[in-house]
């Protein structure tokens, strides 16, 4: 059942998640610097190599202390992109279908307009029982 509560609580959400997001990219992108900078002088090779930021080798103890600090805040920042991708596909799948009322003339409506209504309807039935409706012109 989607309620304007369901609404309000998933938007709230969504919101929290965003700019938790945000933050923790920020701090991805410090750490990121940070470690950069720290590589081991003598394997400064190394920053060619994107795999290298799971292998301690390449990086001073500092550098180290900053790649941990920098895989768990990206590992963070992709686990609250998937959560707010989910909760927004979670709150279009609660909102009911809408259904479109079909012929109801209501003000500035094309049904409302008399110099679009059609002049006659005619219906043809075939022999296997579908019926196609044709619209004469309008007026």
């Amino acid at each position: 059942m989607y309620t304007e509560g369901t609404a309000i609580v998933t938007i709230v959400l969504f919101v929290a998640i965003w700019i938790a997001g945000v933050i923790t990219g920020g701090f991805s992108a410090v750490y990121m610097f940070k470690t950069m900078a720290n590589y081991h002088p003598k394997r400064e090779w190394g920053k060619i190599l994107p795999i290298s930021l799971f292998i301690p080798w390449f990086f001073t103890d500092e550098g180290n202390k900053y790649r941990v600090k920098l895989l768990k805040s990206s590992g963070l920042f992709i686990v609250l992109v998937i959560s707010g991708v989910g909760l927004g596909l979670l709150n279009e799948s609660l909102r009911p279908q809408q259904e479109l009322n079909k012929g109801v003339a209501k003000a500035g409506n094309v049904a409302s307009s008399p110099t679009l209504q059609p002049t006659g309807y005619s219906a043809n039935t075939n022999n296997r029982g579908q019926t196609t409706i044709s619209l004469g012109a309008g007026r």
